[in-house]
Order: structure tokens, then C-alpha cells, then sequence
């Protein structure tokens, strides 16, 4: 997702993503999720929020996953 500063308003932008992507290290078992809060402050945007993933690991000493 691509966001251009100029689009956010003065009074910021809340974002609730969904996503699923592959990643090599790990096994994703859902789509991440993220709420985003986006605010302008003079030149720069500033960006709170959080992010959710449920993963699936392996012990590195039993190589039992979990």
C-alpha cells in the first residue's frame, strides 16, 4: 500500500490493514493486521499503532513446532 503525504488530512489518518504475505523464517498461519494512526508535523509523518500476526515457530532445541 502506497500512502502520499499530501493526502492526509491536518487532523491525521487511521488505517485498519489486512494482510498476507510469505516470509522465509517464519510460517504465518493468518493475514497480519495493523491499525495505523498517521500524523503530519510540519515536513515529517509520524505513524503509531500496532501490528498482530499469528506465527508458527519451531524450537531451536527440540525442533518441535509452536
Amino acid at each position: 500500500m502506497k500512502i502520499i503525504i499530501s493526502d492526509i488530512p491536518d487532523e491525521g489518518l487511521v488505517l485498519d490493514l489486512q494482510e498476507k504475505f510469505d516470509a522465509e523464517e517464519v510460517s504465518l498461519l493468518a493475514p497480519v493486521r495493523a491499525h495505523l494512526e498517521l500524523t503530519k508535523q510540519h515536513n515529517e509523518v509520524i505513524v503509531t499503532g500496532s501490528l498482530n500476526a499469528d506465527l508458527e515457530l519451531e524450537c531451536s532445541r527440540c525442533l518441535k513446532k509452536y
